[in-house]
């Protein structure tokens, strides 16, 4: 009777973060802290209006660097930015990789 083998393929290696562009870098801190802003005070009329931070592009099918989740688009990428900010400060990782920053960065 013939063996199931399962192939299993690797992921692939997380590739060495980029330099980043202060611009960028000042966009994803800006959106950071609004994001925390509204999060902060739900109850204000502006912020029922639909709004996302801004994201990097994301390559089709990547995963979160500090969680593993898998991250399809950009969309999924600011989604995911806004449900680990919910989660508090323990998904601080998963929020500065979302918007671009590096693991450790701050708001």
């Amino acid at each position: 009777m013939p063996e199931l083998v399962q192939q299993v393929q690797a992921p692939e290696p997380v590739k060495a973060p980029e330099p980043l562009d202060p611009g960028r870098r000042a966009i994803a801190l800006a959106d950071w802290q609004t994001l925390r802003y509204r999060l902060a005070r739900p109850e204000m009329a502006a912020h029922m209006l639909p709004w996302r931070p801004r994201v990097p592009q994301t390559e089709h099918g990547t995963h979160c660097q500090a969680c593993g989740a898998q991250i399809p688009t950009a969309d999924h990428r600011s989604q995911h930015a806004v449900e680990c900010e919910v989660r508090g400060p323990s998904r601080a990782k998963c929020v500065a990789w979302s918007l671009g920053l590096p693991l450790g960065a701050r708001p």
